[in-house]
């Protein structure tokens, strides 16, 4: 008998064991990862959440639903190409899988592919026609298509039905503001608030629609309404921070920046931000005093380091700024910012003409972390400026391995081509740019260029109309072809055409008014030009191009003397227009009296510090007219803050670097309008400062070859006789 209870004993012992052996088997197994992820995705702990759908595919590399929740992660933390590719592996393995099919043409349509978005949308529909993402899919690539007429009936059929959904209601209303409905597109935005009341997108729509209604009041109670419901309550400040700055509510501005510094002293980008603000306001000392005491309480930030090392670099104060950078590695010793620092001083290196000891740095860098693409992109800047274009291949590319989308690499990299005699390969690289991200404009330009060299005018031609095609306001585009129009003798008529038909699409650009203005100067039609000079001020007050144009009219309609006085009197009548004022300067330019357009630029300047024309015009008349070392330093502190806000800005870039050459700093003269390069074209006198710059660096191959551009022309400008000199003696 005992006998018998110890074999059933076996038995069942045996038998529990192939049940727990079952119960922990592959499947099991795989759906507690997967029950894992989906708890922490529930709440919003999407990395750990990854890390679950991970463990859940090592199990079973075929489990679908586990590729779809590691793509929806991924959508959740912004990571768009990994994304993509879980999302895809899983409609691969099941393509029954809507919510996946949906969510990657929501990620084509970012990766601007309406048409491979729209044929995500029809899958979805033709196997569940009343899907409501679908539908919405479907309605925004109908959007991008311009068939504005198809997607509307879409949209209002959702929002008829009510939807929760929260996109149709944004999307209709942002059609609304297209067609000018700014109350249907109010109403919209209001329904959807009331049962989505979080939803950030809407809430900010409606606060634009409001401040153009100038409903002041209304639109700064919906952003206060909106930093009280959000998780992250600062972030909306600081969008309340700009709205005050944008209204001239400078002191409110400024206090919510101090309450958010006094609210999170631990953290440097609060402090950063009210530095940046004084720093735009000319508020020099304020913006010294903020970085000095983050400096002190936040020894180990390198963001605040930074900031206070490029103030005196653009300062030339480089000494100062080695000293600081010095101090911060010997503080934090290792780690990914001492890298950083070490990395800033070899740029500064670099700049300083000393390239041995910064690509000493560089590699020191790189040997440490392999995978730096900023040392990377740095190194390749080196060996390029060394004429070592396969290097400096090889240092680009590898940044492109890691970073694919990179466009300003890529920009770099077909230059490099250019400059070693493979235009083939330039243009493969500013294809691929525009495969990437077709309103990369440097690209689609930088592609009609190489075209137009080649003597295939009709090539440029066709992409320069696709780059207005992405981008309607590309000014640089139209400006190409009405060229190519003139140079091939086209009829007046057809020219005028092609200009007016941009300006239909884009009546608001105020450089459109000043192109076609250019043309009726040109044609001798001068009210009509005057009437569109003048709808670009109205546009843009402060629009040098059409103050230059003005003037240039004036001068050519008769004498500068009786423009001058038709001006002031005009100025006298209305004291605080800045476009008047800078036509006046612009007038008085021309006549020769500099002082008196100086004169003008500072009274602008006492009235509005911040802007932007005046602070260049008069940092660039001390520069060329009156280089005293104290009106040196003036130009330097007026024109440094508007650098880096106006990199791709040639006749800013222009100004800072002549004050630079006159510094005596003729590398930082040469490397801040060889960023600029491809916009020079209409610009001979930054040509002329280019070659200038050249000549001081005893390159005298380049030299030669800008001031040759800068007189290749007729237009007339201070130093033209002296290039024509230099052309013929390099």
């Amino acid at each position: 008998m005992k006998k018998i209870v110890r074999v059933s004993c076996v038995f069942l012992l045996l038998l529990s064991l192939v049940m727990v052996s079952a119960c922990g088997g592959p499947e099991d197994k795989k759906m507690k990862f997967y029950d894992r992820g989906m708890s922490l995705y529930e709440q919003g702990d999407y990395v750990k959440a990854a890390l679950e759908f991970k463990n859940a595919l090592q199990v079973d590399q075929k489990f679908a639903k586990a590729y779809q929740m590691l793509g929806m992660t991924y959508l959740k933390q912004n990571d768009f190409r990994r994304a993509y590719g879980a999302l895809h592996q899983a409609v691969e393995l099941d393509a029954d899988l809507l919510e996946a099919q949906v969510n990657l043409g929501k990620l084509l349509m970012l990766g601007r592919k309406p048409k491979e978005a729209l044929a995500k949308a029809e899958l979805v529909l033709g196997l569940q026609a009343d899907n409501q993402e679908a539908l919405n899919l479907k309605a925004a690539c109908l959007l991008a298509d311009r068939q504005e007429e198809k997607a509307t009936k879409i949209l209002e059929s959702l929002v008829q039905k009510d939807t929760r959904l929260a996109d149709p209601y944004v999307l209709l209303a942002r059609l609304k503001l297209r067609q000018k409905d700014y109350e249907g597109a109010k109403k919209l935005l209001q329904h959807l608030l009331k049962f989505n009341v979080k939803h950030r997108q809407a809430r900010l729509l409606l606060v634009g629609i409001l401040e153009q209604q100038h409903e002041l009041d209304a639109a700064e109670q919906e952003l206060k309404t909106m930093a009280a419901g959000d998780p992250e309550p600062e972030k909306v400040q600081l969008l309340l921070v700009k709205f005050y700055n944008q209204h001239g509510r400078e002191k409110e501005a400024e206090d919510v920046l101090l309450g958010l510094v006094a609210k999170h002293p631990e953290q440097a980008e609060y402090r950063l931000l009210l530095a940046k603000f004084y720093a735009e306001k000319r508020q020099e000392d304020k913006m010294l005093a903020v970085l000095k005491q983050a400096r002190q309480d936040l020894p180990k930030n390198y963001g605040v380091c930074e900031m206070l090392a490029r103030y005196h670099i653009n300062l030339r104060q480089v000494d100062e700024a080695v000293k600081l950078l010095n101090g911060y590695m010997d503080t934090v010793r290792t780690g990914p910012d001492f890298l950083k620092a070490k990395l800033f001083l070899a740029a500064v290196d670099f700049q300083e003409q000393r390239p041995d000891e910064a690509l000493k740095l560089v590699d020191e860098v790189l040997k440490e972390n392999p995978a730096d693409i900023k040392a990377h992109e740095l190194k390749g800047d080196m060996l390029a400026a060394r004429k070592d274009f396969v290097g400096a291949t090889g240092e680009y590319r590898a940044v492109l391995d890691e970073a694919p989308d990179n466009y300003q690499v890529r920009l770099k990299l077909a230059r490099v081509h250019l400059a070693n005699q493979e235009p083939n390969l330039a243009k493969d690289a500013l294809k691929k740019t525009l495969e990437l991200n077709p309103r990369v404009l440097q690209a689609g330009m930088g592609l009609a260029a190489i075209y137009r060299q080649e003597g295939k005018n009709q090539l440029a031609l066709e992409q320069l109309e696709k780059v207005l095609e992405v981008n309607p306001d590309a000014t640089p585009a139209l400006e190409q072809i009405v060229d190519i129009m003139i140079k091939e003798k086209k009829p007046g008529e057809k020219i005028l055409a092609r200009i007016e038909q941009q300006l239909a699409k884009r009546p608001q650009n105020p450089l459109y008014h000043v192109l076609l203005g250019r043309f009726y100067i040109i044609s001798r039609r001068p009210e009509l030009a005057r009437k569109n000079l003048n709808k670009a001020l109205e546009l843009d007050p402060e629009n040098q191009q059409a103050i230059f144009a003005l003037a240039r009219l004036e001068q050519l309609e008769g004498s500068l003397d009786a423009a001058i006085a038709r001006y002031e009197d005009l100025r006298k009548r209305n004291p605080n227009h800045p476009g008047l004022a800078m036509i006046t300067a612009s007038l008085y330019e021309k006549e020769g009296k500099t002082d008196k357009a100086a004169a003008i630029y500072r009274e602008v300047l006492e009235k509005n510090p911040r802007s932007v024309v005046a602070a260049n015009n008069l940092a660039f008349y001390y520069a060329e007219y009156d280089p005293t070392p104290e009106n040196l330093r003036e130009a330097l502190r007026l024109i440094a803050p508007l650098i880096e806000r106006y990199a791709q800005e040639p006749v800013v870039i222009d100004s800072a670097a002549w004050v630079y050459y006159k510094l005596g700093d003729y590398a930082r003269a040469r490397d801040l309008l060889l960023g600029v390069k491809e916009k020079l074209d209409k610009i001979p006198i930054g040509q002329y400062h280019l070659g200038m710059a050249f000549l001081k660096m005893n390159d005298r191959q380049q030299a030669k070859e800008w001031l040759a551009k800068s007189v290749s022309g007729k237009e007339e400008f201070r130093g033209r006789q002296q290039a024509q000199k230099l052309v013929k003696t390099l």
